[in-house]
């Protein structure tokens, strides 16, 4: 009686449909829009799917349900596009259409059609007409990828060969760049402001800082104290020297090569984070040596710092800002975003606590303290670094600013080494016996080794007085007691500076150039009588 019902609610239904099968999920949708004495005569959505699949199996012996459409799509050949009915899926029609497709076997290109899949793919690969095998640039056809590639790199057409600034066509690319960096028309070797051309790019960006034409900038022109040549200047903290741009810049690369010169000073005045001086310098350098520099002036600074433990890392850290009571929660690097403990000075220790750390890390540093001990290294018990003296006196300065000694490593001017003489204090257990001694012929101190012999008559005060002073012109190499008769006689008396005559001041020999000069300056002041 069921199966009658469902009978003729099923012809009732395909009636209403006007004999168009719908799927289950747009029946669905339409047995909902009916009215509800119109569905009391219909099929419900889960009895019409059963009916339709009973439908399905007796007319094409398919026990599957009818895919949704985006199923169907899948049952359309890739290479002609041709659509297959819904009960070609159960046979092996689809699959041998798309096997001898024509479309499948012809080539893209020419559309040529060949025997076989295989057939193809070697035309591929030497179709004349294949964009693969073209020139991007000048539509130049070649035999494989090989050659198009090898082409492509030297093309006349290629603009990754032609100067951007200048024009110029360079048979590889890699020249084309080597060049760019060193082209005079680089716009980043010029001056923003006066559009003056310079041989690099680090010269453009000191001159851009102190040109005349720079609205911010803190230069005036007046006279430098060290070179003595009139131009755009800075004025330093002390408020009676200025230094021009080439001396500013000199002054910071030995700074950089010996960070004990940081901060930069000028008759005993320090130049303070922010001032003018420091703001300019930020400015002159590159972003490597700008972090350099940083770091320098933070370590002068600053009273407590650390490094980030992170050896690609190794950042510098203030924790002057940071209270006592915050420091023992993990704080992340500002650079690396590691987990620090500011405590310690050490990387984060969740769940120990920093004594019992320090004790377990310590077991992990015994083999690099025993290499030091070894190698006769001192470490700077301030920020960790590890010192290598190869010559000079115990007297060490860290990088950090820290001064110990580096026989004990204690704080310079609280150890109890032995000193060698009154007239060196700075010498600790370093001197061999007095008949190996090197003695200075000027003041007669000694000295363990000729080089560092050599090195303390550079500076040696008192060869400096005979010579006839500390001060020293920087074209003919004249020494002066003060800075004032220097300045006075490379303004009015200086050949060298005036009129390129470079002659020994004290044996009056004429040399060819300055090198010459300075060369032989060194030994003629050797040679003078004690």
């Amino acid at each position: 009686m069921e199966q009658n019902w469902l009978s003729l609610a099923w012809d009732k239904t395909l009636d209403e449909l006007k004999g168009q099968e719908m799927r289950p999920k747009e029946y669905a949708e339409w047995y909902s829009e009916r009215p509800f004495d119109v569905r009391m005569t219909l099929l419900s959505p889960s009895n019409y799917s059963l009916m339709l699949k009973n439908d399905l199996a007796n007319r094409a012996n398919v026990t599957d349900m009818r895919p949704d459409a985006e199923e169907c799509t899948r049952y359309q050949c890739r290479h002609c596009k041709k659509a297959f009915s819904f009960h070609s899926m159960t046979s092996m029609a689809f699959k041998r259409h798309e096997e001898n497709c024509p479309k499948s076997r012809t080539c893209e290109h020419c559309c040529q059609v060949f025997k076989s899949p295989l057939q193809l793919l070697g035309h591929q690969n030497i179709c004349d007409k294949s964009a693969a095998l073209r020139c991007e640039f000048c539509s130049e056809r070649f035999g494989n990828a090989a050659q198009r590639k090898s082409h492509v790199e030297t093309c006349e057409m290629n603009p990754i060969l032609w100067c951007d600034w200048c024009g110029l066509k360079f048979p590889h690319h890699f020249l084309r760049v080597k060049h760019q960096r060193a082209c005079p028309k680089n716009p980043a070797r010029s001056c923003p402001h006066c559009h003056e051309h310079f041989a690099s790019r680090a010269a453009a960006l000191v001159h851009a800082v102190f040109c005349h034409k720079n609205p911010k900038s803190p230069a005036e022109g007046v006279t430098c104290a060290a070179c003595c040549e009139e131009g755009q200047c800075i004025r330093f903290p002390c408020r009676a020297h200025h230094y021009c741009s080439d001396c500013l810049f000199e002054q910071i690369k030995v700074g950089l090569a010996d960070r004990s010169r940081f901060p930069l000073r000028c008759c005993g005045r320090e130049v303070e984070a922010g001032d003018p001086v420091d703001l300019a310098v930020a400015q002159m350098l590159s972003e490597s040596s700008k972090e350099k520099y940083q770091q320098a002036m933070l370590l002068k600074v600053s009273s407590k710092v650390m490094y980030c433990p992170q050896i690609a890392c190794g950042a510098l850290i203030a924790l002057d800002h940071i209270a006592s009571s915050q420091a023992s929660g993990p704080h992340g690097c500002p650079k690396c975003q590691q987990a620090l403990c500011f405590t310690c000075k050490s990387e984060w220790h969740a769940g120990m606590t920093c004594g019992h750390y320090q004790f377990m890390s310590a077991q992990n540093k015994d083999a690099i303290t025993k290499l030091c001990r070894q190698m006769n290294w001192m470490r700077c018990f301030e920020c960790g670094h590890v010192v290598e003296k190869s010559a000079g006196c115990n007297h060490i300065t860290c990088v950090c600013g820290n001064q110990f000694c580096y026989v004990c490593g204690k704080t310079w001017g609280t150890c109890a080494c032995q000193i060698i003489s009154a007239g060196h204090a700075l010498r600790h257990n370093r001197a061999p016996e007095v008949g190996t001694q090197h003695i200075c012929q000027w003041c007669r101190r000694p000295y363990p080794s000729e080089e560092e012999l050599e090195v303390h008559i550079r500076v040696c005060r008192v060869r400096l007085d005979r010579e006839g002073g500390e001060f020293e012109c920087p074209a003919c190499f004249s020494r002066f007691l003060t800075f004032d008769l220097m300045r006075r006689h490379r303004k009015d008396k200086c050949e060298a500076a005036k009129y390129g005559v470079f002659r020994c001041g004290l044996c009056k020999v004429t040399f060819e150039n300055k090198a010459i000069l300075k060369t032989h300056r060194r030994v003629c002041t050797q040679e003078l009588t004690c």
